[in-house]
């Protein structure tokens, strides 16, 4: 459920990572064995409730704001060019602020769209390049996810998520004119950026409502909904809610992260009995738990924000920035990850990252400062493809094929009706399954890659060969990169 091997674990026997805020050292005496030690020079962590940055909200955002400018100051040193990436939200339209600020020319910054105007934020991205008087790119791309996955698959090391995939396909563009940009990372896991950060606090209120009613008569009902499709569509907010308002406290936030992976019921449903042990001892609450309730949050806000570091973050996001910019040889920085800016943000009262149900509410007041209150206030969209709409049409095909021939259900560690059951209702437009259904076929280049020796030119062709046996299920477009402005 975290999209990634929480470490210092990896997907290898005898291979292990170094974990973050820790260092390696190797000593070689002379003559003698190496000797290695490993230990942790910085730490999470929060201050117990009444300890908490002292001063008015004003007072912080002055103190936020200095930081924040050092911040990308530093990120700015470079031997070559630095650009920006922008995407028309908060964090990255502040970093593109400070920086416009910090150069005596103007900033150079891109931004990438798609052609489905509901996942597209270019006119947002647009005003803020206006606004700062950047020299500005813009491209729209029309990925061919499937067959770049085992390129990805290879340079991660890992099965890749729908956030790795954008990741990759902006560094690829991006790498065409640069190799250094600044990115608003961190920005949502430091400052409480989340919907299921807020949602919550609405879980509780919905949890008031007896029992009895809500699972025999609303339970019904949002079952019956159809889904859109959409980002962060109301039918998925409504069965999001009406599943996590069955528990609470550390058992409401574990259901909430689950959400859209494999809870425990649709994980037993996957995996064939004999590993049904396997599932009851290495279940990934408790790693979550240990985070939630290791004493360096108190706040239950800051709990969650603690265990969201501690692993999203971590062990999923950092990683896939890193290597899927890596990938093209382009160095991404982002200044929310700054020492200073992360240690900030943990002192900032919990009631000042989410106030009356804002979202990141002290990073909105520093953004009031220099942005338009409608960049500002508008809901949060975060840039994807309609992997979704892919799945349920030309990518169907493809899907349907590496169900049928998954080295997985061939092993016995999945079956194959639980493959098909998300499949049948994921095209049939019951159930958004395409965060499963995207890390099903992506275990599955993973599995062909690593275990059964196939090269990535190999797994392009078996990607393809799969497509042309489905006619009427055309894989999507290849890519195209379109200029669509530059100033």
């Amino acid at each position: 459920n975290f999209l990634a091997v929480p470490g210092p674990a990896t997907c290898f026997a005898g291979v292990q990572i170094l974990q973050p805020g820790h260092y390696l050292r190797i000593d070689i005496p002379n003559g003698q064995a190496a000797t290695t030690a490993i230990k942790q020079y910085w730490s999470i962590d929060f201050p117990e409730m009444g300890h908490e940055r002292e001063g008015s909200a004003e007072e912080l955002v002055d103190e936020f704001d200095e930081t924040m400018l050092a911040a990308v100051e530093r990120r700015l040193r470079a031997d070559v060019p630095v650009v920006s990436y922008l995407s028309g939200g908060i964090d990255s339209s502040l970093v593109v602020g400070y920086a416009s600020r910090a150069l005596q020319e103007p900033l150079s910054t891109f931004a990438i769209g798609v052609h489905d105007e509901e996942q597209s934020e270019l006119p947002w991205a647009r005003q803020v390049a206006d606004l700062f008087g950047t020299r500005h790119r813009e491209t729209i791309v029309d990925p061919d996810l499937a067959a770049l996955t085992p390129r990805m698959v290879a340079a991660l090391e890992e099965p890749v998520d729908p956030f790795g995939a954008g990741v990759y396909v902006v560094s690829e563009v991006a790498r065409r004119e640069v190799t250094v940009a600044l990115g608003g990372d961190g920005g949502d896991e430091l400052f409480a950026g989340y919907d299921r950060y807020r949602g919550q606090r609405i879980a509780e209120l919905y949890a008031t409502v007896p029992a009895l009613l809500r699972h025999k008569l609303l339970r019904p009902v949002i079952k019956r909904l159809p889904d859109s499709y959409g980002y962060n569509s109301f039918t998925a907010r409504l069965r999001w809610l009406d599943r996590i308002a069955d528990s609470d406290g550390f058992e409401r936030y574990a259901d909430s992260a689950a959400y859209l992976r494999f809870p425990h019921e649709m994980k037993r449903r996957l995996f064939t009995e004999p590993h049904g042990p396997m599932l009851d001892r290495a279940v990934s609450e408790v790693l979550l738990r240990h985070y939630f309730e290791d004493g360096s949050a108190s706040d239950p806000l800051d709990c969650i924000l603690h265990a969201d570091c501690q692993t999203r973050l971590t062990e999923n996001q950092l990683p896939i920035v890193d290597r899927m910019s890596m990938a093209h040889s382009l160095e991404l920085r982002s200044p929310f990850l700054d020492r200073r800016v992360a240690e900030f943000a943990m002192r900032i009262p919990a009631g000042l990252k989410l106030k009356h149900g804002r979202l990141k509410y002290i990073t909105r007041e520093l953004a009031r400062r220099y942005l338009p209150k409608a960049i500002v206030d508008r809901p949060k969209k975060g840039f994807g493809f309609p992997l979704a709409k892919w799945l349920q049409g030309p990518l169907s095909g493809l899907m349907q094929r590496v169900i049928d021939e998954s080295r997985f259900v061939e092993t016995g560690l999945f079956r194959r009706e639980s493959l098909q059951q998300l499949q049948d209702e994921h095209v049939g437009g019951r159930v958004d399954h395409n965060y499963r259904l995207w890390m099903i076929f992506n275990l599955e280049i993973f599995w062909r890659h690593y275990f059964d020796g196939e090269s990535v030119g190999a797994l392009e062709e078996w990607i393809r060969e799969r497509r042309l046996m489905n006619p009427d299920s055309p894989g999507a477009t290849a890519q195209r990169a379109m200029p669509l402005r530059a100033g």
